[in-house]
């Protein structure tokens, strides 16, 4: 008898540890309701995910959805920059998403208004990747992920250049 309610009890807490919320990226994406707007993921690792969002009102903003262990789930997101407010060329913000309580990562990102930026550049080091991306409304938007910053508040310094590498704003 002392065997089989042994059994019974391994089976219960086998199935039980089994049962996890393994949510899809997707998923999690679209059960938070305010990320109804993502036109944009690119999953930086299998850790997380960042996505864009054009909201009606033409408010861009960014989020970090975080692989946990028992699947996907949204986490941290930026403040948001206005298509409609652009004053120059480009216009950016920096600063940390949080993977958990203790990590974070960097984000610098930002609107390209002026159709005569063809790229931009990290100043002092143009190794540096900025990686380029087109909005539902034809925005572009330019981000730099960076996991090994270990201040918050640290920044790059941007150039804009022409196709011909003119810089049009610094």
């Amino acid at each position: 008898m002392k065997a089989i309610s042994s059994l019974i009890m391994f089976c219960l807490l086998i199935m039980l540890g089994g049962c996890g919320n393994d949510t899809t990226l997707e998923e999690a994406i679209k059960e938070n309701k305010e990320w109804e707007d993502v036109f944009y993921i690119t999953q930086r690792n299998d850790e997380f995910a960042l996505v864009f969002m054009e909201e009606a009102d033409g408010m861009m903003r960014a989020g970090l959805v975080v692989n946990h262990r028992n699947g996907w789930e949204a986490s941290d997101t930026t403040g948001g920059l206005g298509i409609y407010d652009l004053s120059r060329g480009f216009s950016g913000m920096s600063g940390p998403l949080y993977l958990n309580d203790k990590e974070f990562l960097v984000l610098t990102w930002g609107l390209i208004a002026d159709e005569e930026i063809d790229k931009i550049e990290v100043v002092g080091n143009k190794d540096k990747g900025v990686n380029i991306i087109g909005s539902k409304n034809d925005m572009r938007i330019y981000y730099i992920v960076d996991t090994k910053m270990k201040d918050v508040s640290a920044e790059y310094k941007l150039a804009a250049l022409s196709k011909d590498g003119k810089i049009l704003y610094e």
